[in-house]
Parts: C-alpha cells; structure tokens; sequence
C-alpha cells in the first residue's frame, strides 16, 4: 500500500469515527435532557442534522472538486473539524441541546463539502485500477469507525468520573490525527483544466446532474440503489436505538455493542465485496444482497433470543456491505473523470435526501408501528428494491451466477484477458469442448457477451424468453439468402452497438478434445463486420462435466474426478484483418500449443509418464512393475502400435512410431505446410 492510501483511509476513518461519536453521544446523553416522550424526536433530530448540508451543499462541493486540488480540499475540511468539535464540547458541558445539535449540522457542511473531493481521491490514487478493492477496504474503515464511535459513545454515556473530561479528549485527538494524516496525502496528478459550469441551487443542480449522468449507462439506477441502501441502513439504525433498550432492556453500552455490530457485518461485507470483485464489476450481486437483506429482516421480526438476534443482525448487515459497494464501483468507474466530482456530489445529494426521508418515515412509523413491526418494513422495502433490481439488471444476474459456478466448478488460469476490449465491439471464437463452455467464457471478462447458438437450443420452450432477454443470436434455420441476411445483420447490429459477440466456429462439440475444422460462417461474418476477430483456446476441458467422453456419445457428468479441475484459457491477439476459416483455426491452433505447454511445464513427467503407459500398455505389454524406467523418448518416440474404440464402438488401430508408421498422423499434433526453407505456405499446397 502506498503513502498515500495510507494516509487516506486513516483521515477517512478518524473522520467517519468522530462523525459517528458525536452523534451517538447525542443519542445516549442529550436525549436526558428532554422528556421520554421526545426522545425518538432527538434522534431524528440528530441525523437531520447531518443530512440538511448534504442536500444543500452538494452542488458547491462537486464545483470544490473540479476546479481545487482534491486532496487540498480535503486537507482543509480536516481543519475545520477541530474547532467543530471544541463547539460541541462547549454544549455538552452546558447541556444545551441547540448547541451539540448545532455543533451536528456543523459537522454535516464540513463532510458534505469534502465528501466529492475524498471519493474522487480513489479514483485520482488508484488510476482506474482495482477500484472495486480499494472501495471495499474503506468502507470496511468507514464503517469500522461508525462501530468504534458508537461503541465508544456508549461507554462514554456510561462513564460517571470525569466524563466530559474524557468526551473532549477523544473528540479533539482523533481531530488532530485526522487532520495530520490529509496533509501527507501527496499526488502528483495536474488538475485537468476544463470548462466548468458553476451551478450552487440544489434543485437545478440535482436536474442538470442528473440529465448529464444519463450519458453514463445505469449511473442513475447505482445512485437510487446506493441511496435505497442508505434508507433502510438509515431506519434500522434509529429502530435498534429505541429496540435495543425498550424492548430488550439494553443498556446504553449494550445498545452500542448491537449497532457495532451492524458495523462489523457491514463492514465485513464490504471488505468481501471488494476481495470478490477485485478488478471485475459484477453489478449482478446486488440482487443477491438485496434478497438477503430482506430475509434478514423478516427474520428480525420474530421474537428471537439475544444470540440469534444479534446473528441475524450481523448478517443483515454482511448483505448490505455486498450491496454497497458495486453500485459505488459502477459510480466510479462509468462516470468520466471530468464529470466525478459532480456525479459523487449528485449522488450526494440524493442518498442524504433518502435519509432525510428516512428520518420523517421513522418518526411516522413510531406512531403506528412497534420496533417488530418496522423491521417488517424494512424487509418489504427491500424486497421490492430487490425485485426491481432484478428486472433492471437480468443480464448482468445471469452473468454473475455464471460466474461464481465458473468460479466453483473450475480452477481457471487466465493468460491475456488485456486483449479483450473494455468498451468496442469485437468477435471472440472459441473451441467447443463442453456443453458448459459458456459458464467458463462469461467469467473471462466482466462484460455481457452475446453467444451465437444453434436455433433448435434458442427455441427450446420455456428458456427461449431468457435466450431473448440475454440477446442471444440463433443461426439461420431455413438456410436461406434472406435468412442468411438477418442472421448477419443481426450479429453485425451488436458489434457496431459494443457488444461482444461469441461463437464457435467449429459448429459442434468436439468429441475428443481436438480441434474440428472450421466452419465457413466466421469468415462471412468477419469480411461483413468491421471489428477485430480475438482466437481464445480453452485447455483442459476434455473430461469436465458435459463433454463427450472418448469413443461413446455419451458425455461426463459431475464426478470428484473432473470437479475443480484446471482450465487454462489463453486470449490471442485481435486480428483486425479478415482471413480464411483455415487461417483462424490455425491462429486458435497456435494458441493451444502455448496452451499445452503452460499446462505441461509444472507437470511431474514421471507420474505422468505412468499415468500413460497404463493407457496406452494394455494386457501386459510393459508390465507396471517396470514403469518407473519409462522415458520420454521410450514413451513418445517409441510408442507402439495400440487399439480404441471409434465412435460406433468398432476397434481402431493407432499407428504408433515404430517401424510401418512413419508418416501416420499423431492425433493432437499441430502442423504447419512449410516450403523447404521453413516458410509457411498457404492450405492445399501441392509437393513434398
């Protein structure tokens, strides 16, 4: 980790800490200084306080980050925080309610308008690589420092020798630290000078914003599931504080152990979330997280004991870290770089209102509903988040499922995934081994493919509306010219649109493994579509689940045998000029070489050896015992003649080596037409 990552997260976490502290202490302390009746009033009270500037501030706080130096911006909302703090030290030893209230707002202007300039820090350090990671590990900080502030804040409200005493120590020294850590913070990225529109009123900010994030595909969609997050977050948390002691007679420490946490679940969820993702953006586990949260918050509904209680909680609280941070993610990384600052302030401004909502809905509901029935709320808003996310996202569902069973079923090694276009259309061809061949395709790059497959497999019953909404491509059925021209047209349409399109050229699954000839359809397409062609060879598929097994027409189930078995798959470069149906096989063919030889290096020759010779030695023609004097030469370039079965069950004899079979073809050898001093020559060259 660099310096500067360093000395981000620390500012951010002491920052998000004390943010954190303040407002429990208002919760746990001054809400004694109102009658019992008031007290849920001073707890919306308090985030109010925190939300106002957010929705206010916003449009100024995106301009900060566009024409100032982020990490300036930053350094000096660090300042400012320490003489917020001495203000609400001023209320606490006062007990006015005004003042710790006020000191509150105060510190919402001073987060909302570094807010745009710390988030762009992510993308200005990380320099679009491993976003996902780097937002996941601080909002695991941030979130650590709400669990460590509340937890504290509890204490705190707990302590009876020289409290107050105490209170200002911590709010100033973590304060200072903060403030410390954002002037080390050093880039040496120049501000991009680019025409600004300064616009400071929220309400033609929010609607200009919100038009220029529609150039950045589903932004606006990430914004409303982020600030739908941040509603239910912000509900659950207000429940517990009035949960927690009324109904199961918590005390204030007690109360701040359970909202830590909610903390630490997510907390814990971001942090999986980025390790998952890593460099991918797979929006699709949104849908997934959101189901878990409203099962969890059914669950809470239920009379539980205090252990399942706070296990439900935490796991609740796991699913809204997995929630979080791809929609943060996909934020980021679809937004121009010119247009972050105000994206993250527009986004801003609409989580803060959310949570605005939040705070009149929670005051409602304490009127009609109890604390058991407000979690039931919550599960319902998170179910019907979670069912319109899906329809939204169907694609990239399917894409995610795809991948974590790609992940599960196989161990596989990638090699040149950078040639794979992040943005442009493109052909990727593939070698057809396994019916499953599509799960392992999709998790090679995080982008939505289109597969071209066969229209007996696209009309299939049922399925057949999901092929459609994947925007899978059927071959022509009738064979016919103008079939043939929709079927192009089609495939041309999403290239031109960005879109990646699959196929296999092959035409079938190959039943031993090896190469089949190509069919005519990949050069027709080629010469039709201006994008480039990008070979990918699959290795060590042949023997997984769904390929055929040798000399049957039966194909491999699911065994521990081909369970997690490893699959190399090598990314060729783009060829950008058309070719023969021979010349990209040939391509594809060079690449499995490279493939095999991967495969084979780390290999222990002699196990493998043996492994071998008890296939192809039968009925004791080199008896076992003398397995271990095998060599390559004795293997390989000896091998004996031997028999297996043909597709019909009929025996075959295999030329081996020896004497009658030179000049025999060696399945699975690659071989070029090459003159006599080692030039390639084209297909059907007649001579020696």
């Amino acid at each position: 980790m660099t310096n500067n990552w360093r000395h981000l997260f620390t500012a951010q976490f002491l920052g998000v800490l004390n943010d954190n502290l303040l407002k429990s202490l208002i919760c746990f302390i001054a809400i004694y200084w109102v009658s019992p009746e008031n007290k849920s009033t001073i707890i919306s009270l308090a985030s109010a306080a925190m939300v106002f500037p957010f929705i206010l501030l916003s449009p100024f706080a995106g301009y900060l980050a566009q024409i100032k130096q982020r990490e300036r911006v930053f350094e000096l909302a660090k300042l400012a925080e320490l003489p917020i703090m001495l203000f609400a030290l001023v209320g606490f030893f006062s007990e006015s309610l005004p003042i710790v209230v006020g000191a509150m707002l105060l510190m919402g202007v001073q987060s909302a308008l570094y807010s745009p300039s710390k988030y762009g820090l992510v993308k200005d350090i990380a320099q679009d690589e491993n976003i996902a990671k780097r937002l996941g590990t601080m909002e695991l900080l941030s979130f650590s420092g709400v669990l460590l502030g509340t937890l504290l804040a509890g204490y705190l409200a707990d302590l009876t020798n020289s409290q107050l005493i105490v209170i200002g120590i911590c709010l100033i020294v973590f304060a200072v630290v903060g403030y410390s850590a954002s002037k080390k913070i050093k880039l040496e990225n120049p501000l991009e000078k680019i025409p600004i529109k300064r616009i400071l009123n929220p309400v033609t900010f929010f609607k200009t914003t919100r038009n220029t994030a529609r150039q950045f595909k589903g932004v606006n969609n990430a914004v409303l599931g982020l600030a739908s997050f941040w509603f239910i977050g912000s509900i659950l948390q207000m429940n517990l504080l009035i949960h927690c002691p009324e109904v199961l007679g918590f005390s204030n420490t007690q109360t701040g152990w359970i909202t830590a946490f909610v903390a630490i679940g997510i907390g814990a969820g971001c942090w999986a979330s980025g390790r998952i993702l890593k460099n991918r953006l797979e929006i699709g586990m949104v849908v997934f997280a959101g189901l878990g949260l409203a099962i969890c918050s059914f669950l809470l509904s239920y009379h539980l004991s205090t252990t399942v209680f706070i296990g439900v909680l935490m796991a609740l609280a796991f699913f809204g870290g997995l929630f979080k941070v791809p929609l943060n993610t996909w934020i980021q990384e679809r937004t121009s770089k010119a247009q972050t600052g105000n994206v993250l302030a527009y986004s801003n401004m609409v989580v803060f209102l959310f949570i605005l909502v939040s705070a009149i809905a929670f005051g409602s509901l304490q009127h009609f509903l109890n604390s058991y029935q407000v979690f039931q709320f919550i599960g319902c808003v998170a179910l019907l988040i979670t069912l319109v996310s899906a329809k939204i996202l169907f694609n990239y569902v399917v894409r995610f499922v795809f991948w974590v069973l790609g992940k599960s079923l196989y161990s596989i090694h990638l090699k040149g995934v950078e040639n794979i276009p992040n943005q442009s259309g493109a052909l990727l061809i593939f070698n057809h081994v396994s019916l499953l061949d599509a799960i392992i395709i999709t998790g090679i790059a995080p982008r939505n493919f289109r597969f071209v497959m066969q229209h007996g497999v696209f009309n299939l019953p049922v399925i057949k509306h999901v092929f459609r909404k994947l925007n899978m491509i059927p071959t022509n059925k009738s064979r016919s010219a103008q079939s043939l021209e929709e079927f192009t047209l089609a495939c041309k349409k999403e290239v031109e649109q960005g879109h990646i399109l699959c196929l296999f050229p092959e035409g079938q699954l190959s039943r031993n493994g090896q190469l089949l000839p190509f069919k005519k359809g990949i050069a027709h397409l080629a010469k039709v579509i201006n994008a480039p062609v990008i070979p990918i060879h699959v290795d060590g598929v042949h023997g997984a689940p769904f390929s055929y097994k040798i000399g049957s027409s039966h194909k491999n189930g699911f065994t521990l045998n081909n369970f997690r078995r490893t699959i190399n798959v090598w990314v060729g470069q783009p060829i950008n000029e058309p070719k023969t149906p021979f010349e990209y096989r040939q391509a594809m063919k060079e690449l499995e070489v490279e493939n095999t030889r991967h495969r084979i290096k780390d290999l222990d020759k002699k196990k493998e050896m043996t492994k071998s010779a008890v296939v192809l030695f039968k009925e004791g023609r080199i008896p076992i015992g003398e397995s271990s004097s095998l060599t390559l030469e004795s293997l390989v370039i000896n091998t004996p003649n031997y028999e297996m079965l043909d597709i019909a069950k009929n025996k075959v004899i295999q030329q081996g080596t020896k004497q009658g079979s030179i000049g025999k073809a060696i399945p699975g050898v690659s071989t070029k037409i090459v003159n006599q001093e080692g030039q390639e020559q084209p297909e059907n060259t007649l001579g020696k």
